[in-house]
């Protein structure tokens, strides 16, 4: 192997590396991000007052994404993936009133 494959090679793995690095780091904020919301909702939908309020606002914001998601040339997965991390973000007594109900 010539020595500019082999840099190239080194090159190349620094920067899977530093991407691996921050894939972890963006993983980690977004689970602490998923924790403070459960936390949020749970603690906010318990207040009997704020429930029709709280399901109101999600299923409108939640079938706007929804509906926007379907406009793009996303593939599949990754509109399952997005909803997958939605309905992690939500609590999941909540998420089952709230999830989006794909149109008959």
């Amino acid at each position: 192997m010539e020595l500019k494959e082999r840099d190239l090679l080194l090159t190349l793995a620094d920067t899977v590396h530093k991407l691996a690095h921050a894939v972890a780091l963006s993983h980690a904020q977004l689970e602490a991000l998923r924790t403070v919301m459960i936390g949020v909702h749970a603690a906010l939908y318990r207040v009997p007052e704020l429930q029709s309020h709280i399901e109101q606002s999600l299923c409108g914001s939640i079938e706007g994404d929804f509906v926007q998601a379907l406009g793009t040339p996303q593939a599949d997965d990754i509109l399952q993936q997005r909803e997958a991390w939605l309905a992690s973000l939500i609590p999941a007594d909540i998420w089952e009133k709230v999830r989006p109900r794909p149109h008959t």
